[in-house]
């Protein structure tokens, strides 16, 4: 018999998606394939003449690559208006096999930070997740978010007469009587 070599799986996967060889199977084949890399498992060989030959354990190395990492739940932009300071843009999604990074700009610094706008303005959030020792990156994607513009607060003013000959200046002319 000839171990079997070249054997492969995807991280997340167990020994029963590895496909071995006429003769062979895994001891225990509900293992999940460990961590990427080259990770060792042990068969059995039955030969087909068990009168004559003895059914043999042995290691087999399986090369294990990434999966891809994906989001479970994508940022969902907020409902924002205009308010002065900085707001976050979006509610954080979540990943799964990495960390979920935004950014403003595609091409631009990307973080695990929220980003923010302050102005009324139209923002785009472009996220995407960096993938973990056992997960490729995922693509990136973006949501749209608005900051619309606020209503000026109207402020009532109240003019009150001063019994003192000496009342203070307040410059508002015209305004009050």
């Amino acid at each position: 018999y000839t171990v079997p070599t070249g054997l492969t799986a995807t991280y997340g996967q167990t020994l029963a998606n590895v496909v071995l060889p006429e003769g062979f199977a895994w001891v225990d084949s509900s293992l999940s394939v460990g961590n990427v890399g080259a990770n060792t498992f042990t068969a059995i060989f039955t030969p087909t003449d068990t009168d004559n030959y003895n059914v043999v354990e042995v290691q087999i190395v399986v090369t294990v690559s990434k999966a891809q990492a994906g989001i479970s739940q994508a940022p969902i932009a907020n409902d924002l208006i205009y308010a002065e300071s900085a707001q976050a843009l979006v509610t954080a999604g979540t990943a799964n096999g990495g960390t979920l990074l935004y950014a403003l700009q595609e091409n631009g610094a990307y973080s695990d930070a929220i980003p923010t706008g302050t102005n009324a303005d139209n923002y785009t959030v472009w996220y995407y997740v960096e993938g973990d020792a056992n997960h490729n990156d995922s693509a990136k994607a973006s949501v749209n978010v608005t900051i619309a513009k606020a209503t000026p607060t109207s402020y009532v003013i109240s003019c009150s007469l001063y019994p003192f000959p000496s009342a203070p200046a307040l410059g508002l002319s015209g305004l009050c009587p």
